[in-house]
């Protein structure tokens, strides 16, 4: 960022200090970075930013490599070397605790016999392999211990494991959390998924948890699936149902309202997107407790129709995406769609519209608009010389139903004419093969 005034709008419009609270350290790495690559924030501070948070985090390498990029090579603490040493020796002591289960985990023969056998429970084991419980609470403090080193794919087996011999629900819903953890940070986007459902319907349909609890899991809930739902845009719809539920969206209200600008880029981008009424009725149930520059183009089209507005705020959109590390592999894309959904409503109110208003170079708007009309089958032309399209007035629906109608009797008669001239042909040939057969008396 160049210039005082863009970098400020881009810093007022940024939400990663409002989601930073209610997503894992890992994942915060992950936005910092993006932060740092796209300088929105100084680089310095951004440096800062994740030593503190990693000072806490068993991940002494990484610590130790951004200490030394801010302070120099020369000048590593005694205490990180210690704390290393304290680490490696942690590790042995968790992976002794759980040696028994280890031992078992790691021959994948056998654990493929007893899966298909139906023995892989821990009543089982405790039986003819003497793995008891405390092996298995030492297999899950390992993979937690794991997770912290950044050795993630090494959390994910234990805690797969851990999940299919525990009976304990609450640990269960722990593991859960933990797999989806990892399943993001090794981006492993189609198992992240079906986590994300999981624990939605553990949340959704566990009784005995208070409101309180509920209402602090969806909002963790909806924050990690950001990287889930917008990883790619074939997942991206999946995002509307969950966002717009009835529990979920009292949730972003409560907690989290900025999430509607994922809500609004995932309403106008998906395929699979909702009717202009649906679009209007989650747009206009309280929206109006966040705002930026995503959700005024979102209500200034759909709910307020106001397409000079849509157009001017249009141009700030594409800054936002720029900043946000969910949305800006889909800047493209978004404006692209933002673009189509404003004509599919501009041609339904207005006969006239000037192609400079899609912000793209002339040639390039002719042949997209060219396009619609041909998908749409619209009754238009274009003016190449005005550069505008003039868009005639469609039949009502009752004139179509006329008109298709009328088509399909006319090709009925067609038909039956086509069938009565075979016939009568026919009865005529009959005729003269009787004739010639039967001399006539006279």
């Amino acid at each position: 960022m160049n210039d005082d005034a863009s970098t400020d709008d881009v810093q007022t419009w940024d939400l990663t200090p409002k989601i930073i609270p209610f997503l894992d350290r890992h994942h915060v790495l992950l936005l910092l970075s993006f932060l740092e690559e796209n300088r929105i924030y100084d680089e310095g501070d951004i440096k800062l930013a994740k030593y503190n948070l990693l000072k806490s985090s068993n991940m002494i390498d990484l610590l130790i490599e951004i200490h030394a990029s801010i302070y120099g090579d020369d000048n590593i603490p005694q205490e990180m070397k210690e704390k290393r040493e304290k680490v490696l020796q942690q590790n042995e002591v968790l992976q002794n605790a759980a040696i028994p289960l280890l031992k078992l985990i790691q021959d994948i023969n056998m654990v493929k016999s007893l899966h298909e056998n139906k023995q892989y429970t821990m009543s089982y084991l405790e039986e003819y392999y003497s793995i008891t419980s405390a092996h298995l609470s030492a297999l899950y403090d390992l993979a937690k211990f794991k997770y912290e080193c950044g050795d993630y794919a090494t959390a994910a087996d234990y805690l797969m494991h851990f999940r299919e011999l525990s009976s304990d629900p609450e640990l269960h819903l722990h593991a859960l959390w933990g797999r989806l953890a990892v399943y993001i940070l090794l981006q492993y986007w189609d198992d992240a998924l079906v986590t994300v459902n999981l624990i939605r319907d553990t949340i959704d349909h566990t009784t005995n948890t208070s409101p309180l609890v509920q209402l602090q899991q969806r909002t963790w809930l909806i924050h990690w699936s950001l990287f889930v739902y917008f990883s790619n845009l074939s997942v991206c719809s999946q995002c509307i149902e969950l966002f717009s539920n009835d529990r979920y969206y009292g949730t972003i209200q409560t907690t989290c309202p900025y999430i509607r600008r994922y809500l609004a880029v995932a309403l106008i981008i998906t395929k699979k997107r909702k009717t202009i009424k649906d679009i209007q009725k989650i747009v206009e149930h309280g929206w109006n407790t966040y705002s930026d520059p995503i959700t005024q183009f979102t209500e200034a089209l759909f709910v307020q129709f106001d397409f000079e507005l849509a157009d001017q705020i249009l141009v700030q959109c594409e800054k936002v995406f720029e900043q946000d590390y969910f949305l800006y592999p889909f800047k493209e894309e978004f404006m692209q769609s933002a673009r189509l959904s404003a004509l599919e409503i501009y041609f339904k109110v207005h006969n006239c519209f000037v192609t400079k208003k899609l912000g793209m170079d002339f040639e390039t708007s002719e042949e997209w608009i060219a396009s619609l009309i041909r998908n749409f089958k619209l009754n238009a032309k274009i003016d190449s010389q005005a550069g505008q399209v003039f868009i005639g007035p469609r039949p009502s629906v009752y004139q179509q139903l006329i008109d298709r109608t009328r088509e399909w009797a006319m090709r009925f008669l067609m038909f039956s004419g086509s069938f009565d001239r075979g016939k009568n042909l026919k009865n005529r040939e009959r005729g003269r093969e009787t004739s010639a057969k039967d001399p006539v008396i006279t």
